[in-house]
């Protein structure tokens, strides 16, 4: 039986539950994909993955909340596998996109939205820098993490090294921060344009009335 620093027992339940076939035996995979997780994770794969880039603050990420960013890093690794990263990458900036004129009712929901619009993205990159400090200096943590995501531990620092890359390419997390805060320029820019268009047309119509 293969033991594992206890911070990792919830992190190799998590990636075998969520992106199943990932270091999995045929037979595993096949246990896996008929689980009730398996299905519901399938269905909801990049809100999923979305969600889990912004569950942990990248000033809070510990040895008990890494598996959280493991997790989504290994779904990351699976896309990349398959040749869908940067599409992958993309569709998550687009959820976030769509949230931008999104109206929260009451306070939970605004800092909710707030958090999705624009932090999973963000946050994610400084969970990045915090990922290489922590196993930079842990060799028994990284040789669990190898043993629980299937995947050489080169794999996984390659990945981060991808992701946190200057802006420019595809499957640089910056590239799609850049790119969201200008959707969110624009939107505003927009909006302020129709708001000033809108006041311009009452007052005409006030100015025939009268």
């Amino acid at each position: 039986t293969r033991t594992a620093p206890s911070s990792f027992t919830s992190s190799a339940t998590l990636v075998a539950g969520i992106v199943p076939g990932l270091g999995l035996s045929p037979l595993e995979a096949e246990e896996l994909s008929r689980s009730r997780l398996a299905r519901w994770a399938g269905g909801r794969r990049l809100p999923l993955l979305r969600d889990l880039m912004g569950a942990v603050l990248a000033t809070e990420l510990s040895q008990e909340s890494m598996c959280v960013a493991n997790t989504a890093l290994a779904a990351l690794l699976l896309s990349a596998r398959r040749g869908s990263l940067e599409d992958d990458l993309s569709a998550v900036r687009r959820l976030c996109a769509l949230e931008l004129d999104a109206v929260p009712q009451g306070d939970a929901e605004a800092d909710e939205l707030s958090r999705r619009r624009l932090h999973a993205l963000t946050n994610f990159r400084g969970v990045l820098d915090a990922w290489r400090r922590y196993y930079a200096r842990r060799g028994r943590d990284r040789d669990a993490l190898r043993r629980a995501g299937g995947a050489s531990f080169e794999d996984w620092w390659g990945l981060v090294a991808r992701l946190a890359a200057p802006a420019g390419p595809a499957d640089s997390l910056t590239t799609h921060i850049n790119e969201l805060r200008a959707e969110r320029r624009r939107r505003s820019k927009h909006s302020c344009s129709s708001h000033r268009t809108h006041t311009v047309v009452q007052g005409d119509s006030l100015s025939r009335r009268s």
